[in-house]
């Protein structure tokens, strides 16, 4: 692909205004509530043809039939959320790509402009690299494998390079995470923007006593937490926790984490976690370690995986405190094999045991898949302190288990009279149930009116409840 207008293959800064195009003359509009928005526009290698790009409208670059990456991002810290992006042709008012930018501070896309030989690619075509028909165990081992290396002209797939950035990095990996299983055809995910709530760091214990463990104690006054991402659809889950120099994050303490790193008896994901040795040493079961939704001997405990980047993962890091992601190539934890998790609307994304001091705060960014699987989206430095913990329970005052110190409702945390396989809900299940135990003098749980026996006067109070 080449600029017209200039004998250069490779220029910088705004190199494709020009006033005589022979091939597609654009205009690129950005607009919206951001006050400091940096873009540019580069070919699929990531070589820049219009760089430096700000609020506003630039009018007639020419540019070459072809598939071009956009890059867009805040530069103040402000959200891109309400953004819009405008290609369309300067001559005939052709719209050739429209985006309105959501809750995030960068954002990278594919935009096609004309036709001609070099089109943008589909999911398939840019990831499938076997051509097997399938994104599945030899597409991720590839990716695996390219991840931390930088393009080159010998490069054999440079389009990996989504986000333009010169290596193939963590946000690489993330944009091809949604699709890991799929079979070929695949459309391209929808993003959404409203999806992701925020976090809620709970406190699940607090150590009055010293516990031993399989190679260090841990000592008294030491806290437990949970750290958990809050989502607005039970269907929605979390596909990875992130950090790069663009985004970076950062767990850290007062004190120091217990458990955490690669050492005997530590841990850094939840399927390193053996249960086993609990009884005999009761600490293991509070080292620290990541997850996505899975307790430890639970299913699938395999499918999280983590990718380090430059990091050193060691209990070196865990005992000054921080645990951090902040160099360019990024890493994280992800779900290796993404699959259906129905959540009660909170996923937990990992246990942090703290000794030495029992403050515990932090910046993370992560990556969800929602609408029941159809779109993504993105969520970038949120915090969390231990400072403003929270509180799950029933927060219904109409429910039997209300809670007045809740803070936070996790689906199904309410229990309600005439709800006896507590789901939440009265219905004909319940009253089935209801029936099976007619006539039982010793069964409370179902004596509605509490006259000691289940009879007709509680059927009759439970059909005035549906």
């Amino acid at each position: 692909m080449r600029l017209l207008c200039t004998s250069l293959a490779y220029l910088m800064i705004m190199s494709g205004l020009c006033q005589n195009c022979e091939f597609n003359s654009i205009d690129i509009e950005v607009s919206g509530p951001v006050s400091t928005i940096e873009w540019n526009i580069s070919q699929n290698q990531g070589w820049g043809i219009f760089t430096n790009g700000q609020l506003g409208l630039y009018s007639d670059i020419c540019l070459e039939d072809g598939c071009y990456s956009l890059n867009i991002e805040s530069q103040n810290g402000e959200s891109l959320d309400g953004a819009t992006v405008t290609i369309s042709s300067s001559n005939s008012n052709e719209i050739f790509f429209f985006q309105a930018l959501d809750d995030a501070l960068n954002a990278s896309f594919f935009v096609q402009i004309g036709n001609g030989e070099s089109l943008c690619p589909t999911v398939c075509n840019l990831y499938d690299v076997d051509g097997d028909d399938c994104l599945c165990a030899n597409t991720w081992l590839y990716i695996l494998g390219q991840y931390g290396t930088q393009i080159t002209p010998s490069s054999n797939y440079p389009l990996l390079d989504t986000d333009a950035s010169g290596w193939i990095d963590i946000r690489d990996v993330l944009q091809y995470l949604p699709y890991q299983g799929e079979n070929c055809p695949v459309e391209w995910a929808d993003t959404t923007s409203d999806h992701i709530i925020g976090l809620a760091l709970v406190e699940s214990f607090v150590h009055e006593d010293s516990l031993i463990g399989i190679v260090s104690t841990l000592p008294s006054g030491s806290v437990t937490y949970h750290l958990y991402a809050q989502l607005s659809e039970n269907t929605d889950g979390i596909l990875a926790v992130y950090g790069d120099d663009e985004s970076p994050l950062l767990l850290e303490t007062t004190g120091s984490f217990y458990g955490f790193g690669s050492d005997l008896g530590s841990t850094i994901v939840v399927g390193q976690v053996n249960s086993m040795f609990n009884s005999i040493f009761p600490a293991n079961a509070y080292t620290s370690w990541f997850t996505l939704g899975i307790e430890p001997d639970e299913g699938q405990v395999n499918s999280i995986s983590l990718l380090a980047g430059e990091v050193n993962w060691t209990d070196g890091m865990a005992m000054d405190g921080q645990i951090q992601i902040n160099d360019h190539i990024g890493g994280g934890w992800i779900a290796q094999n993404p699959y259906p998790l129905e959540t009660d609307d909170f996923v937990l994304l990992g246990q942090f045991t703290v000794m030495g001091g029992v403050d515990f705060s932090g910046t993370i960014n992560l990556l969800a898949q929602t609408n029941s699987g159809s779109s993504i989206e993105f969520a970038e430095a949120l915090n969390f302190s231990s400072s403003s913990l929270s509180i799950f329970g029933c927060m219904n005052p109409q429910a039997t288990n209300y809670d007045i110190t809740a803070t936070h409702e996790p689906i199904g945390s309410c229990i309600y009279l005439g709800d006896f396989n507590e789901d939440g809900e009265i219905t004909i299940s319940d009253f089935l149930d209801l029936l099976a135990n007619f006539g039982c003098m010793d069964c409370p749980d179902f004596d509605l009116n509490s006259d000691g026996v289940i009879s007709v006067q509680d059927i009759l109070l439970f059909l005035s409840w549906i």
